[in-house]
């Protein structure tokens, strides 16, 4: 008998046991050998090939175009992507933190991202909150500070005004630059820091002043505020307090009220600035709204002071129950306060404050002292990046009238973490100790050897030493 898949076979095929159900197969749209049907119907023979190739040839042409239309759907989306690419690349470079006009400009600084971009150009708009640390932004306060001290309060915020209408960096970041303005003026005048940065706009008589400096002033009661708010400010310097969101007004406001209560005289210090400052601002309802907005930053500010000097007494207390390790711990504790985004904030420009808990008798009360002012200059390198010559001044301000102890580990601590930042620098580490006060450079590179000792478990090595300059910082380095 014929095999049934026998192509020349032309005579009918006998269907034995269902086999008849193997030939089936489609041609078109139909399919044919599932009902038993002879070898003709079922299979594709050289007879009847020729009636499908149109319709093979219209099968495939299909299948050509799909594949075509989706390979150049992906190649149009590939393109498209690296253009998206490209251009999120390019909005991106002015985040890049610019080269801040307090690092060192030396050659052998460690050099800036291929992709940064200098901030001063016409075409990058800086971060509103670090822009006050770039070239320009420090140029700017610089300038209003100078105006402030020879011209006074008054064209400083008029030339502020200005710049909004000039300068696109300082439309973006008036309110944080405005903000310092305020606080650095305040840590210049000290105990008299609110009536000097407010009084050319709202005058305070003899006896309220006295009454703000002793509200501020550590182990003093305040006098008692008997002095009647004066009059209501000009409707001129009202608006001149407003410019950038009334930041200059809230600069000094949250600092007078944090060192009032860490004097112990929050809540008069409070109502204080209520009634000679935010209720002299007028009936208009902006005005008096940003002032107690600003009260608003004082409240939370020396609340997380109280709170953060509370944690590290429980803390320091609390590492007791090691004893014989506990100094150990208290080591971490102090790096961990130091490096914690509450303290690197703008209040680490405060550098007596931020120096305080070492000493204080709520807070550090001198456990583990050496440690905290080894890494007091952290929160001040994570606030300002790589000021590594600021932070060296830093140090010498936080430690003015304190003991010789808090100078020697405050430097050793920039030269620690000067090295830290820069592990194959060292000739960067001898530039920023030499600049340390006199008679200070070695226990700065002493501060960048421990580190490197600790990180990686030996000396630095002798190449390493030998890439310094200074012959004296390069023998104490290989010993």
């Amino acid at each position: 008998m014929a095999s049934a898949s026998d192509p020349n076979n032309s005579t009918e095929a006998d269907c034995e046991d269902g086999d008849c159900e193997l030939n089936a197969v489609v041609v078109g749209n139909k399919t044919f050998g599932a009902d038993a049907v002879t070898e003709k119907k079922g299979l594709l023979t050289e007879a009847s090939a020729p009636e499908t190739q149109p319709r093979f040839l219209f099968s495939a042409c299909v299948m050509l175009s799909i594949l075509t239309a989706y390979l150049g759907g992906m190649a149009s989306m590939w393109v498209l992507m690296r253009s998206q690419s490209s251009t999120a690349i390019a909005e991106c470079k002015p985040c890049f933190a610019p080269e801040s006009s307090m690092r060192l400009n030396s050659s052998d600084a460690a050099p800036a991202s291929s992709g940064s971009v200098r901030l001063n150009s016409s075409d990058a708009a800086p971060a509103s909150y670090g822009f006050v640390y770039t070239e320009e932004g420090t140029a700017i306060l610089e300038e209003l500070l100078r105006l402030v001290r020879t011209q006074g309060t008054r064209q400083a915020l008029v030339r502020a005004d200005q710049l909004l209408t000039n300068n696109r960096h300082f439309l973006d970041a008036c309110h944080p630059l405005l903000h310092r303005l305020g606080r650095t003026l305040y840590f210049e005048a000290g105990k008299d820091g609110l009536v000097n940065v407010l009084g050319s706009l709202l005058s305070f008589d003899e006896h309220a002043r006295r009454v703000a400096a002793s509200l501020v002033s550590n182990g003093s009661p305040g006098l008692p505020d008997s002095s009647k708010p004066g009059a209501a400010a000009s409707r001129q310097d009202v608006e001149l307090l407003m410019v950038c969101n009334a930041a200059y007004l809230h600069g000094a406001i949250e600092l007078f009220l944090l060192k009032a209560g860490i004097a112990g005289n929050f809540q008069a210090a409070t109502r204080f600035v209520a009634s000679h400052v935010c209720q002299r601002l007028g009936h208009e309802f902006r005005p008096p709204w940003e002032c107690y907005h600003g009260v608003g930053h004082g409240v939370v500010q020396y609340f997380r002071d109280v709170n953060t000097r509370q944690g590290l007494q429980k803390s320091l207390e609390a590492s007791l129950v090691l004893r014989g390790q506990h100094g150990t711990l208290w080591n971490g504790i102090w790096m961990d306060h130091f490096a914690s985004t509450t303290v690197s904030g703008h209040d680490a420009d405060d550098a007596q404050g931020a120096l305080s808990v070492c000493t204080d008798a709520n807070a550090g009360n001198g456990q583990g002292q050496g440690d905290c002012y080894m890494y007091s200059p952290t929160a001040f390198l994570l606030h300002r990046p790589r000021s590594y010559l600021e932070a060296l001044r830093w140090c010498e301000r936080g430690c003015d009238g304190r003991s010789r102890g808090c100078l020697t580990g405050c430097t050793s601590g920039v030269g620690m973490q000067t090295f830290k930042e820069n592990l194959d620098n060292l000739r960067l580490v001898q530039q920023v100790c030499k600049a340390a006060k006199s008679g200070l450079a070695s226990t700065c590179m002493h501060g960048a050897y421990g580190y490197y000792s600790f990180a990686f478990g030996k000396k630095v090595p002798k190449q390493l030493c030998q890439t310094m300059e200074a012959d004296e910082l390069k023998r104490a380095c290989a010993r």
